[in-house]
């Protein structure tokens, strides 16, 4: 049960969350281990909104970060987070990371942008509606 007086987590604290969740779910999907990794994908998806929605700018820019990350798999899994608000950037990773044809990434960097190409493309809490001059390409 959530009350008004609980604190939020601390933005780094709800980065780390998501990026240690992500690592969970990609190793899981490596040993091929799929039950398991959904339970991090959970967790995943509810750091991504906090991130995405209630951090605002300064989450934003947290996650796009990660667009660096040395794990394709993180690089990845944040780009698809982010393909509605930083379109250019995330796209360029996604297409990067399709075209090293590595199995599992490159057919899920595939299938994203598909996916948001034809409108489908869901985002972790909806679309970010950004601030007027909040630029992230």
């Amino acid at each position: 049960m959530t009350s008004n007086s609980q604190k939020r987590q601390p933005l780094p604290e709800v980065l780390n969350e998501y990026v240690e969740s992500l690592e969970q779910y990609l190793l899981a999907q490596r040993e091929k281990r799929f039950i398991d990794g959904n339970k991090f994908v959970d967790v995943a998806r509810k750091a991504a909104t906090a991130l995405r929605h209630e951090f605002g700018s300064e989450g934003r820019k947290a996650m796009l970060a990660l667009l660096n990350h040395p794990d394709s798999g993180i690089r990845l899994s944040v780009a698809s987070d982010v393909l509605d608000f930083a379109i250019g950037r995330a796209a360029k990773v996604l297409d990067d990371i399709e075209k090293a044809n590595r199995p599992f990434e490159g057919t899920a960097a595939h299938y994203c942008l598909k996916e948001w190409r034809a409108d489908r493309k869901q985002f972790p809490g909806g679309h970010v509606t950004l601030e007027p001059k909040e630029n992230y390409d």
